[in-house]
């Protein structure tokens, strides 16, 4: 069933409450990473947030890529330090295209080119992977399941500080099932939820800028009087609006074709490419917007901007989405007016 608007508000808004009240407290403290909650996790479970998309009968919520994108961009915006498009969108799907139960508890997945019987398989960079109860890995033709306590994990963290690890999992701890290869539909699905997120974390880093240079005063008056500090709120604020643009209209082609047709790959493209483009300039204005105060870890900005540079090299970063847009496009043999106009 598809939802309202007035659903669809009302989920906006209790991601707003929720996710605020999960962050908010820790911002403006100096340290670089915000805390993990347990606490925080089990409030996300009830609220129906933890497995938005999970069917019902997997123990999830049952709701539609709508749902998950406004939830995902929410998450950004307010920086929220859980594993939302990982257990989600991620593993629980693995899972349940498996045919497998989905566990309680945070969890986080990869992708590896190692065969099911491979005596250790080694992931690199696993998001979350300090703190989720398992790991689901998807592999040439098996999806696997394995319990962190049972794997060795080497931290690695990121840009944000972020609790992400090196997982080397024993064959005796992966219980693997057969499948067909879902590692590029994996990909796909990853670099949309982290588009979706880029939106997020960038509006809210446009949203600080904003305040910054209407309160901020130097020779008399504020600074976002000045003509170059307008130019970096106004080119701010355009590649946010083509991010959310490609982004929502990634929502829609996969809600009405699938992560995996054609059409996705091209709307998630653009999606990865637009906000990989809004990350890196955003970044760099609404920075120099707020000057030196804007790098300490007295302000809350960095939260949101390594945030968004660190999910830009997440399931590649827009150059290799841009190579393989220009594939695509080159394999149709149309124009680029009808290739842009049909996709």
């Amino acid at each position: 069933m598809t939802a309202t608007a007035t659903e669809l508000a009302g989920l906006r808004e209790l991601a707003d409450d929720l996710f605020g009240s999960i962050t908010e407290p820790h911002l403006h403290s100096q340290q670089t990473a915000l805390p993990y909650s347990a606490e925080s996790w089990r409030l996300l479970g009830e609220s129906g947030l933890s497995l938005l998309t999970t069917p019902e009968a997997s123990g999830g919520s049952g709701a539609g890529i709508t749902e998950a994108a406004i939830v995902l961009d929410r998450s950004g915006y307010h920086a929220l330090p859980a594993p939302l498009a990982e257990s989600d969108l991620l593993a629980a799907w693995l899972l349940v295209a498996a045919g497998a139960d989905v566990p309680d508890g945070p969890l986080t997945a990869a992708s590896t080119m190692l065969s099911a019987d491979a005596d250790l398989v080694v992931l690199e960079h696993v998001p979350w992977a300090q703190v989720a109860s398992a790991v689901v890995v998807t592999g040439p033709g098996f999806v696997g399941v394995a319990d962190l306590a049972e794997c060795s994990v080497t931290p690695v963290g990121d840009l944000a500080g972020e609790y992400r690890g090196n997982v080397t999992v024993p064959a005796s701890a992966l219980q693997t099932l057969p499948t067909a290869d879902l590692r590029p539909e994996f990909r796909i699905r990853g670099a949309w939820a982290r588009s979706a997120q880029i939106c997020g974390a960038t509006e809210r880093a446009l949203d600080l800028a904003t305040v910054h240079v209407g309160e901020r005063h130097q020779f008399g008056r504020p600074i976002g009087k000045f003509q170059a500090v307008q130019e970096l709120i106004a080119r701010s604020a355009g590649y946010l609006v083509a991010a959310k643009a490609a982004a929502s209209h990634a929502a829609t082609a996969v809600d009405e074709h699938g992560f995996g047709g054609p059409e996705a790959q091209v709307a998630v493209a653009v999606a990865k490419i637009q906000a990989g483009r809004a990350a890196v300039a955003v970044s760099r204005d609404v920075h120099q917007a707020h000057g030196a105060i804007g790098f300490t870890l007295d302000h809350q900005l960095r939260h949101f901007t390594t945030r968004m540079l660190a999910w830009n090299r997440d399931f590649d970063g827009p150059s290799v989405w841009e190579r393989e847009l220009a594939s695509v496009f080159l394999a149709s043999g149309v124009s680029v007016w009808e290739f842009a106009t049909t996709h």
